[in-house]
């Protein structure tokens, strides 16, 4: 048997990863970001990627930063991972330190 040729349609951009959130009692912790869509075929910004970062959901007083792992977007849901970068704020953290923390962060998922 042959093996089969599929073509698919690039349709945007995924964006996944770790935030580095400030929490309301105090403290800094990372949390995984609910993954985010960006329909559209125009190369990925900077702005873009600090407006994607997200607590999922959980609340915290402040996003510092966080690592982002961009993936090409294609029809059907087929996604390909394209690169990952330290995304910051601004808020408060140097790159560094955001590097730091996102260092010892250890999944569980």
């Amino acid at each position: 048997m042959e093996a089969k040729t599929l073509t698919l349609k690039q349709v945007g951009w995924q964006i996944t990863g770790t935030a580095v959130i400030l929490l309301w009692g105090g403290g800094i912790a990372t949390i995984k970001m609910e993954d985010a869509y960006i329909r559209s075929l125009t190369p990925l910004t900077e702005e873009q990627l600090v407006q994607n970062l997200n607590d999922n959901g959980f609340g915290c007083q402040r996003i510092y930063g966080g690592e982002v792992h961009i993936h090409e977007l294609y029809e059907r849901g087929l996604s390909e991972f394209v690169d990952t970068k330290i995304v910051n704020t601004n808020g408060g953290l140097t790159d560094e330190k955001l590097e730091e923390i996102l260092s010892n962060v250890e999944f569980y998922w």
